[in-house]
């Protein structure tokens, strides 16, 4: 796991404001506030299981997780030169992203000059994208109706494969002959 929600550099927010700059256009000179907060961190996760079955035959198992977060809440107060307004925008940026994937292989070897590899893998790649717009606007500093609007966009990749595959050695070269199933699903969705 990362650590950068918890150490925040100079580096750090200078990146996220390079990576959210056209969330708002802040160079008004009407602008009077600016309270920024983010967060990102991220986590990996592998392991990997191998058994020697016996002397032509080993079995192993694999899992790997990984997984992004990052959260971004601004705050601008807007005061035009000569209005009786005064516009306060509170936005809110949340993304999180990550992979699954599971394997097992199981590899044979009945005789010299011949190779069984049979594999079945899964995997996952996940999006989830939030934005929030919040306008709390004042006219003579009495409050205005408030304003809102939010967008959420969820992205979902996910595939099984199982390959089967054979290895001879010839006595004029080799031989390579198998066999693949993919079945791949892609999720998307939009909302306002």
């Amino acid at each position: 796991r990362s650590h950068t929600d918890l150490l925040k550099t100079d580096m750090y927010n200078e990146i996220l404001n390079r990576v959210f700059a056209q969330s708002i256009s802040n160079s008004s000179e009407a602008l009077v506030s600016e309270n920024v907060d983010s967060d990102y961190f991220y986590h990996d996760l592998n392991l990997k299981w191998t058994l020697q079955a016996s002397d032509r035959n080993r079995v192993s198992l694999s899992l790997f997780q990984g997984g992004d977060s990052f959260n971004r809440t601004s705050q601008y107060r807007f005061e035009p030169e000569n209005s009786p307004y005064t516009f306060n925008d509170l936005l809110e940026d949340d993304s999180d992203w990550g992979n699954t994937g599971l394997g097992a292989v199981w590899t044979r070897n009945p005789e010299p000059g011949r190779d069984q590899y049979t594999s079945l893998g899964w995997s996952a790649y996940r999006s989830n994208y939030y934005f929030s717009d919040e306008q709390r606007d004042l006219f003579n500093e009495i409050p205005l109706p408030r304003a809102f609007s939010a967008s959420i966009e969820e992205n979902i990749v996910s595939d099984i494969t199982f390959v089967h595959a054979r290895h001879r050695t010839l006595d004029n070269g080799e031989l390579d002959f198998g066999y693949q199933f993919t079945h791949i699903d892609i999720t998307e969705r939009f909302s306002d």
